[in-house]
Formats: structure tokens, C-alpha cells, sequence
């Protein structure tokens, strides 16, 4: 039997990570309080390279990736996951042009 590519673990992952990095104002606050804080303990140290790893709180491709990939510890879902949260984020952008 073959296996379905798109399961209800990666849609959901998929939907929090677009809904967490956009669209759900009380989180906004949180999240730029720990990448500020992030960001200056790496600038502090010159660790000018790790101060990048501040997009994955900010990017919803990058958070489904990251959060599929260590819950499922699949690739292939974490890929899916990614691309999904990608082409939400753009059907959104899309309809809610003026």
C-alpha cells in the first residue's frame, strides 16, 4: 500500500507554524522579546553566524521544517511540512490582496 505524503501531522504543523508566525498577535511579543535577546547575547560574543539561527522563530517555512523534522524524525514529512506552510502563507497573501 502506498503511503499518503501529506498526513494530518504535517498539516497541522503546517497551519500552527503559519498561524504562531503571523497571525496571532499575542505571540508577537514573545517572539521579538527572545530574538532581541538572542540576537544581543550573540552580538556580545561576535557570534555574528549564530544570530542567524533567529530566522527559525520568525519564518514559518523554517518552523514547520524544524518542528516536524524533531517531532516526526522524518525528511520527507519535514520537506512536505515546509513547502505546505510556504504555499499557506502565499494563498493567504494572495486572497488578502486589495
Amino acid at each position: 500500500m502506498i503511503e499518503q505524503i501529506i498526513n494530518e501531522t504535517v498539516v497541522s504543523i503546517a497551519l500552527f507554524s503559519v498561524f504562531a508566525t503571523g497571525y496571532y498577535t499575542p505571540l508577537n511579543v514573545i517572539t521579538e522579546w527572545i530574538v532581541d535577546k538572542y540576537i544581543n547575547f550573540c552580538v556580545r560574543r561576535d557570534w555574528f553566524y549564530l544570530a542567524k539561527a533567529a530566522l527559525f522563530l520568525t519564518c514559518a517555512k523554517c518552523q514547520a521544517f524544524v518542528i516536524t523534522l524533531a517531532y516526526t524524525w522524518n525528511l520527507r514529512d519535514a520537506i512536505v511540512a515546509s513547502m505546505l506552510a510556504l504555499g499557506i502563507k502565499w494563498m493567504i497573501s494572495y486572497v488578502s490582496r486589495d
